[in-house]
């Protein structure tokens, strides 16, 4: 065999191992991209952490106690605002609530060893009313809650030991008026961070979920590519074993027919009549 053949030999068997390798790797790439894309495709948006609600708070007398243990400096009375008047009178609500907040200031009174008689029905109503006006105001976080928020806080605030002891000491002090409005601010403070809080919470959750699902869709977006380069692994796969296929029936159609031209060149033989 010449050093020309053996050469052209070596070539070709290079050449088989890396169509050979090559087929391998299309192949295994084929698999791996397979599996990525549909493990990318599968890819599922999870849920954000529920929305929190604000944390609970109640109104602190402390800030109030503290208003009035300064010397000379008292808590003032706000001015009332003017306000529009229903277009029909309101039923009347919060009677029960009233009289306690009234009985609360009594005691106080009494306590106070202030010589001030009982405060009358007509009173009782003036303030029911004043407290329903406050309570049902249109575009106020207050109502019920509230009314039931007041009894506690002005009760507690009357009757402290404090201020029996500083109305003890100064007959003029006023303590009523200066706790109640001292009540509605801090309600209100208290329900205005409430509602940033949950104003906070909402964007937050929002926030997550559109990350959820812009990460979702790009996970989707790789999913659908690694499917597109594991069909062009696959088709490249089966280019080259459809070339390695036409490569195999050429080869043998060749051999065949170098067959048939032996066949045809080699001498009949000979008869023995012909011997």
């Amino acid at each position: 065999m010449s050093l020309s053949t053996q050469t052209e030999q070596f070539f070709l068997k290079v050449f088989k191992f890396g169509i050979l390798v090559l087929m391998g790797l299309s192949l295994l790439g084929s698999v791996i991209a397979l599996v990525v894309g549909l493990w990318f495709m599968s890819a599922t948006p999870k849920a954000p952490d529920p929305v929190q609600e604000a944390p609970k708070k109640e109104v602190n007398i402390d800030e109030f106690l503290k208003q009035l243990e300064k010397p000379g400096e008292e808590p003032q009375e706000e001015e009332k605002k003017s306000e529009s008047p229903p277009a029909k009178p309101a039923a009347p609500k919060y009677k029960d609530e009233a009289r306690k907040i009234i009985a609360c200031l009594n005691e106080s009174n009494t306590k106070s060893q202030l010589q001030l008689p009982p405060f009358s029905e007509e009173v009782i109503e003036e303030f029911r009313r004043d407290l329903q006006r406050v309570a049902d105001m249109a575009g106020s976080d207050r109502g019920q809650p509230y009314v039931d928020d007041a009894v506690r806080v002005v009760c507690a605030i009357l009757q402290h030991e404090k201020v029996i002891a500083l109305r003890k000491k100064n007959k003029e002090l006023r303590v009523f008026i200066p706790a109640v409005n001292f009540h509605i601010q801090k309600w209100d403070e208290l329900k205005a961070e409430a509602r940033r809080f949950e104003a906070a919470e909402q964007k937050r959750f929002e926030e997550q979920q559109n990350a959820e699902e812009l990460r979702v869709e790009m996970s989707r977006d790789k999913g659908k590519a690694a499917l597109m380069g594991a069909g062009a692994a696959l088709g490249l796969f089966m280019l080259i074993a459809i070339y390695l296929l036409i490569a195999a029936m050429e080869s043998h159609l060749r051999q065949m027919s170098r067959s048939l031209e032996l066949m045809r060149t080699e001498p009949a033989p000979r008869s023995a009549a012909q011997d």
